[in-house]
């Protein structure tokens, strides 16, 4: 049974499947697959040792570049924070782009202003 607080992490939550790069402090590079988006980060897989606090960059192709800290990890991955500032953008970002980014339109989605008028 799952509580309230859950089921609106779970509603937040955007399924994507969206290739990715990691630069970490020191300038490693990992590949990752992002696995879903909210306003407030991303759950990522990615065979990079990432350490509890990290803050590495999200270099996303055709998107950028986004400043992220982990904040979580298991055997399935890791949950980054996106920091503040236009970073906030990703979350709008797949909602105009959807799960699939071959199939997205990004000039649409980086031309609408947020719809929610989170950032």
């Amino acid at each position: 049974m799952s509580n309230d607080h859950d089921d609106r992490r779970h509603d937040q939550r955007m399924n994507v499947s969206w290739p990715a790069t990691i630069i970490t402090q020191n300038d490693q590079i990992w590949p990752c697959d992002i696995l879903d988006v909210s306003w407030a980060g991303t759950h990522i897989a990615s065979p990079a040792p990432l350490v509890l606090g990290e803050e590495l960059i999200l270099d996303i192709p055709n998107l950028g570049e986004f400043a992220a800290r982990v904040q979580w990890q298991h055997e399935k991955g890791y949950g980054l924070t996106l920091l503040l500032g236009p970073d906030l953008l990703l979350r709008h970002y797949a909602e105009h782009i959807g799960p699939d980014m071959q199939d997205a339109d990004l000039k649409d989605a980086k031309d609408h202003p947020d719809p929610k008028g989170k950032i």
